[in-house]
Protein backbone atom coordinates (compact mmCIF):
# COMPACT_ATOMS: atom_id res chain seq x y z
CA UNK A 1 0.00 0.00 0.00
CA UNK A 2 1.41 3.85 -1.35
CA UNK A 3 2.28 5.40 1.99
CA UNK A 4 0.60 9.06 1.73
CA UNK A 5 1.88 12.20 0.83
CA UNK A 6 2.92 14.30 4.27
CA UNK A 7 2.87 18.09 3.61
CA UNK A 8 6.79 18.61 3.14
CA UNK A 9 6.72 15.87 0.24
CA UNK A 10 4.05 17.74 -1.24
CA UNK A 11 5.57 21.33 -1.06
CA UNK A 12 8.83 20.20 -2.48
CA UNK A 13 7.28 17.88 -5.54
CA UNK A 14 5.54 21.18 -6.51
CA UNK A 15 8.61 23.51 -5.94
CA UNK A 16 10.37 20.92 -8.28
CA UNK A 17 8.09 21.11 -10.70
CA UNK A 18 8.00 24.74 -10.60
CA UNK A 19 11.72 24.77 -11.46
CA UNK A 20 11.54 22.49 -13.99
CA UNK A 21 9.46 24.57 -15.47
CA UNK A 22 11.64 27.71 -15.29
CA UNK A 23 14.41 25.94 -16.82
CA UNK A 24 12.35 25.30 -19.71
CA UNK A 25 11.28 28.05 -20.25
CA UNK A 26 15.31 29.48 -19.72
CA UNK A 27 16.29 26.70 -22.63
CA UNK A 28 13.54 27.84 -25.19
CA UNK A 29 14.28 31.51 -24.77
CA UNK A 30 18.34 29.94 -25.28
CA UNK A 31 17.57 27.42 -28.20
CA UNK A 32 17.25 30.45 -31.13
CA UNK A 33 20.51 31.53 -30.70
CA UNK A 34 22.19 28.22 -31.15
CA UNK A 35 19.95 27.01 -33.77
CA UNK A 36 21.15 30.28 -35.73
CA UNK A 37 24.68 30.04 -35.28
CA UNK A 38 25.62 33.27 -32.80
CA UNK A 39 26.54 30.58 -29.71
CA UNK A 40 28.89 28.29 -32.17
CA UNK A 41 32.07 28.90 -32.56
Amino acid sequence: MPRRLDPFQFFMVAVAGWMNQRHQQVVNMATPLTISGVAHD
